[in-house]
């Protein structure tokens, strides 16, 4: 069966896509929300919420049938800031007290591993292949989607966050990315590691 290509909005946010959005940076994850059962539980507000960081209609999703094998989620950098801001404000009302202590050490730890947005730019959050469709160029097509996006808006970049040991380093290498720095967030609670982050920024012109 071909490959589809729609807006988030005509799928719902249940466990495959909490799964799925889990498999980008499992490590980052695992520190906020340190369970996936966690994170299984607070994804469908996310997904039907009006504003903040994984809204399905700021996604587009590649479908196999009916299945969402694929995913790239994104803003402009003018609403990073607030949009996060809001999930966080979200997400702590939603939470026990010492999962909501967890959740604001991991955003207040993201503010350093994650450079600074600028205006001019499209933030990728989140884009991921399921595994067992890879190879096969979704990869491509989504970021294509988020070209397309970024042009419609008026932007000139597109901007994406991603651990230094990330096979898909590679694939972003390879559709025009160029990693611009290297960060590292060294104040963590005991106990706790993060991998080195690259900040990639793909130029699109005017």
């Amino acid at each position: 069966m071909a490959i589809s290509i729609a807006d988030g909005v005509q799928v719902q946010g249940g466990d495959h896509l909490a799964d799925l959005l889990w498999e980008t940076d499992p490590e980052i994850f695992r520190f906020i929300f340190r369970d996936l059962q966690v994170w299984r539980r607070l994804f469908p507000q996310e997904w039907t919420a009006a504003f903040g960081t994984q809204q399905a209609d700021e996604t587009r999703v590649a479908l196999d049938g009916n299945r969402v094998v694929g995913l790239v989620n994104s803003f402009a950098g003018t609403e990073v800031a607030a949009r996060f801001a809001t999930t966080m404000d979200r997400q702590l009302a939603a939470l026990d007290p010492d999962a909501g202590q967890q959740l604001t050490a991991a955003f207040d730890a993201m503010e350093w591993l994650y450079p600074h947005v600028p205006d001019h730019a499209l933030y990728i959050l989140n884009i991921v292949i399921a595994a067992d469709m890879r190879g096969q160029d979704l990869g491509r097509q989504l970021i294509a989607e988020a070209v397309a996006k970024a042009r419609r808006l008026g932007l000139r970049a597109v901007h994406l966050d991603t651990a230094v040991g990330n096979p898909a380093v590679h694939f972003y290498q390879r559709v025009g990315f160029r990693a611009v720095v290297e960060s590292r967030a060294m104040s963590l609670p005991d106990g706790v590691t993060l991998p080195n982050h690259l900040r990639m920024v793909l130029d699109i012109g005017a």
